[in-house]
């Protein structure tokens, strides 16, 4: 499953993308970027497929630029149910929650 959320750093907005695996409960893969194009989501999809392979299919929000992305790397994807939304949107909330105190400005 993938998501993006928007960070505040130093007043700044940046996108948290991150790839986490419900079954195992574990984090696959993290990013921070300035912008949230379909290239940005095709590089960080790019990496993950670079360290799990292609056979995995990827759960999204439905996001036009992650079906865009999949596509020009053929890779399965699927648009997830509201159960698995909010596995998902509970994955980058503890992220946030875990990382909010570190800025403070």
């Amino acid at each position: 499953m993938i998501d993006e959320s928007m960070i505040t750093i130093k007043g700044e907005v940046y996108w948290l993308w991150i790839a986490y695996e419900p079954y195992i409960n574990k984090y696959l893969l993290m990013d921070i970027s300035k912008d949230r194009t379909t290239l940005r989501c095709y590089y960080f999809i790019k990496r993950l497929r670079r360290l799990y392979g292609s056979k995995y299919t990827v759960y999204t929000d439905g996001a036009h630029y992650y079906n865009q992305a999949c596509r020009w790397l053929r890779i399965k994807h699927v648009v997830y149910n509201q159960e698995d939304k909010n596995i998902i949107e509970r994955a980058v909330q503890y992220i946030k929650d875990r990382t909010e105190c570190f800025d403070d400005l």
